[in-house]
């Protein structure tokens, strides 16, 4: 029984507007009834009040009409079945059951609008991150590859998460990162690294070379943005708000560097990037053969998965993250690690591993990890994904979960050419 009533109270017909709508109108009419059955001294008409009001929070203004429409009539059925139509406080019930109805009616018009605004924020967001995080190929040299993205399911669902992937030589270059915050000045911040990265790759830059062009560009443009922010004119001067996404006339908006825009304006825009933000990132050099090279900056270790074991490649030396550089002198720690053919390295954002279970446990990724390290890229991230989903119990998202996926193909091992019996034959003749 449990079960089933779990079922209905999940079940979509109830999420409908029209079906929300259907029971609010019902409100009244059950309590009219149940005010024409009960005592005199027992009266219900005080109660149907309830039903505009909570038609303000849950239906469009013309649901919130049809509920009116439905409320009035019985408010009057019931103060005749009550024999109070006479009396000189029926006006002033009838007054009062109207003016909270036109209230219900107005909150509804508004909310109604917030919520498209939100929409098309969100929509313009979510566009502009898929552009920024674009696919990613299914094959780069002998790596085969995936990725994961999954917005949190919170009010601020625009994420920081980034990754990129970039051929290099003989190499392939890999970045996954996490900047502070939400919003759009987290993917002001997400265009900033991500273009630094690819900049710096198809320059042949060591990788090295990348980390430090990383970390004076992104220290560089929020040192800009701040400034550009601090001189900037204050909200209401961007005459051309209207026409982007539907924001409000009058309301500045993130565009591009250096113009500014009103946080509290817009939803879901997060708080303005400053000199202080940072930047959580790892950056992997995968040679098409030998062993990988990474620059961890802060951010939750690599995990290597192979022959059904799984190991994380927690750094050495311990580095602040992008924009933080300060903090250790601004030195740049490369290290090693074996890539053997047929192995997985699998990157990710704190996302997956801070998911909590009904618990309150975090998710314990590594251990999962274990029963799918012989899957090729694609399916390892699908059987997370789907695990994961699993052990949150239905619950939200509280971050945003990036991933990504590289596996060596175990074709890729260096293998010497058979020399022949006529090569043989000559090395045997020179000695």
């Amino acid at each position: 029984m449990r079960d089933v009533i779990g079922r209905l109270a999940g079940a979509r017909v109830w999420r409908h507007p029209a079906t929300v709508t259907v029971a609010l109108s019902l409100l009244p009419v059950i309590l009219l009834v149940v005010d024409m059955l009960t005592p005199e001294d027992v009266r219900f008409g005080a109660l149907m009040v309830a039903a505009p009001a909570l038609a303000a929070v849950f239906c469009s203004p013309t649901g919130v009409l049809v509920v009116i429409a439905v409320t009035l009539p019985c408010v009057v059925g019931a103060s005749a079945a009550n024999d109070i139509l006479d009396r000189a406080n029926f006006p002033v019930q009838l007054g009062t059951i109207t003016l909270i109805s036109v209230a219900a009616l107005a909150a509804s018009a508004v909310r109604m609008r917030r919520e498209r605004e939100l929409a098309r924020s969100r929509w313009v967001a979510q566009v502009t991150q898929r552009v920024l995080l674009r696919p990613l190929p299914c094959r780069l040299g002998p790596f085969d590859l995936a990725s994961l993205y999954l917005a949190a399911d919170e009010e601020a669902a625009i994420g920081g998460d980034l990754y990129a992937v970039a051929r290099c030589g003989s190499s392939a270059r890999i970045l996954l990162g996490d900047v502070q915050g939400k919003g759009l000045a987290a993917l002001q911040m997400v265009s900033y690294v991500l273009n630094d990265f690819r900049h710096s790759v198809r320059h042949g830059s060591p990788l090295p070379d990348v980390v430090r062009e990383l970390e004076t560009s992104f220290r560089e443009e929020m040192r800009e943005l701040c400034e550009a922010a601090d001189t900037a004119p204050g909200p209401g001067t961007a005459r051309d708000a209207d026409k982007v996404a539907g924001v409000p006339y009058g309301t500045d908006v993130v565009i591009g560097a250096g113009v500014p825009y009103d946080a509290d304006a817009i939803p879901g825009a997060g708080s303005p990037p400053g000199e202080e933000s940072f930047v959580t990132a790892v950056v992997v050099e995968l040679p098409d053969d030998g062993p990988m090279r990474l620059a961890n900056l802060g951010h939750p270790p690599p995990l290597l998965l192979h022959d059904g074991t799984v190991r994380a490649l927690e750094p050495k030396v311990p580095v602040p993250p992008l924009g933080l550089a300060d903090l250790n002198g601004g030195d740049v720690v490369v290290e090693e690690a074996d890539f053997p053919p047929g192995a997985t390295l699998l990157l990710y954002t704190d996302g997956v591993t801070e998911a909590r279970g009904p618990s309150g446990d975090f998710y314990p990724l590594a251990d999962r990890l274990r029963r799918w390290t012989a899957l090729p890229p694609d399916a390892l991230l699908t059987a997370v994904h789907a695990d994961l989903r699993r052990y949150v119990g239905g619950a939200r998202l509280a971050d945003d979960v990036a991933m990504v996926a590289v596996r060596r193909s175990p074709a890729a091992v260096a293998t010497a050419p058979d020399p022949g019996p006529d090569a043989l034959t000559a090395a045997l003749l020179e000695n």
